[in-house]
């Protein structure tokens, strides 16, 4: 045997046993470092054995600084027990405020010379909406030019038949003139009053035509003084609003019989009209608190009911109620909603109930959160059972009873701290 195999050979075997004395030594070091100590099985509060995310498993109480109560609006409030009531469900649907809505045609035909709003715009009252041409408006100008011509003429005579007759008077006592040629002149003065008296109906009735084709004061003193005729027509916002809709173009001829040409809304309400149910109908009242929900927001709306109409929808058979909201709202004319109507019988059981905001699930659990006297600014989670919720309130089955202390608002923040577990609640 050579020298070379046999110190590898040497080499090998002397490895391999250093290598085990190290592996054992490092496994009595590993078993005494980790050696398990008992532990009693967690228990629940009833004495059983609970799972990882039972709230008895899981950090049961929080300590809130002044500060972040404060900033929070972290509120208690007490159970109560009331009589409970489901609430009315009625499928809605949101329009504009039709009390708040114009439409806005012409009363003289014409063509459309210029369009001065679109949709969308926000006009005051009195702002151009558009213009247009009409030979019917300067027809009735020229009238009412001619009828003042009329008038002047007519007084003119009148004047003049009315001193004829004051110079015949003298004359006639000192028998200048006969008596004949005195009622000849008398006669003449009273015609040309009688004449006068036509030409100022007429003149009258030439102005109301101007003022149907909504020429106003202003414009009756402009076309007296300048004798002018200008066929056009400004078409103005009767009123403050916003163009929701124009169905009228550049040189088109429009007519007084002809539907909407604008439509001007004041968007400061939508109406909510909610269908209830005929079972319903007779526990709605004005004032009545509701919700409003719909696929485009995520919050409820508030609102109250501000019309109940006397009879039942012809087509439907149901109650079409009116649900005043504001536009900031967020809700929009077409929109698709329910309403949830809060109703109130005082003949329905009491049951404990809480704010339907106070409750919360927590470890898999329905809880509610209670205020530690003895610690200010401490809070412990209570286990709940509860039913379905009836609008605000949740009826409790067993957990808390009346009269005991809870948190109403602020909640989330409490559960946000406990579920950061104890390493983080400082």
């Amino acid at each position: 045997m050579s020298v070379i195999p046999t110190l590898r050979l040497a080499s090998m075997v002397f490895f391999c046993a250093a290598f085990v004395a190290c592996g054992w030594a490092e496994d009595d070091d590993d078993a005494t470092s980790a050696t398990p100590t008992a532990r009693p099985e967690a228990q629940h509060v009833e004495g059983k054995p609970v799972a990882k995310n039972d709230v008895d498993a899981q950090v049961d109480h929080v300590a809130l600084s002044p500060e972040v109560i404060a900033h929070y609006h972290v509120t208690t409030g007490s159970v109560k027990r009331l009589p409970l009531t489901p609430p009315i469900i009625a499928a809605a649907e949101v329009g504009f405020d039709s009390d708040q809505v114009m439409d806005i045609g012409t009363l003289a035909a014409g063509r459309v010379q210029a369009i001065k709003a679109r949709v969308g715009d926000v006009v005051a009252q009195g702002d151009i909406l558009m213009t247009i041409d009409s030979q019917e408006l300067g027809q009735a100008q020229n009238i009412y030019i001619e009828r003042l011509g009329a008038r002047a003429a007519a007084q003119a005579d009148a004047g003049l038949a009315l001193a004829t007759w004051t110079r015949s008077q003298p004359l006639m006592k000192d028998q200048s003139i006969s008596s004949a040629e005195a009622s000849r002149r008398e006669s003449d003065m009273r015609k040309t009053e009688s004449a006068v008296q036509a030409a100022e109906a007429a003149l009258i009735g030439a102005e109301n035509s101007l003022r149907l084709y909504g020429v106003d004061d202003t414009g009756i003193t402009e076309l007296k003084s300048s004798r002018r005729v200008s066929p056009q027509v400004a078409i103005r916002a009767p009123a403050a609003g916003t163009v929701i809709a124009r169905s009228v173009t550049l040189g088109e001829i429009v007519r007084p019989d002809q539907e909407a040409l604008f439509v001007i809304a004041d968007l400061t309400e939508v109406w909510v009209t909610a269908s209830v149910p005929v079972a319903g109908s007779h526990q709605v009242v004005v004032g009545q608190p509701t919700r409003i929900t719909t696929a485009g927001i995520a919050q409820p709306v508030e609102g109250r009911i501000a019309f109940v109409p006397p009879a039942l929808d012809s087509q439907s058979r149901t109650l079409p109620v009116r649900i005043t909201v504001p536009w900031t709202s967020g809700l929009r004319p077409g929109m698709f909603a329910t309403v949830s109507i809060d109703v109130t019988d005082a003949h329905a059981p009491e049951m404990t109930v809480v704010p339907s905001d106070a409750v919360f699930s927590y470890a898999s659990d329905r809880v509610v959160f209670m205020p530690v006297p003895e610690t200010p600014g401490s809070f412990r989670v209570r286990r709940v059972v509860t039913g379905p919720p009836e609008g605000d309130l949740t009826p409790v089955i067993s957990g808390v009873a009346e009269g005991d202390t809870i948190v109403v608002t602020g909640g989330f923040i409490i559960k946000a701290q406990l579920a950061k577990g104890p390493a983080d609640e400082d």
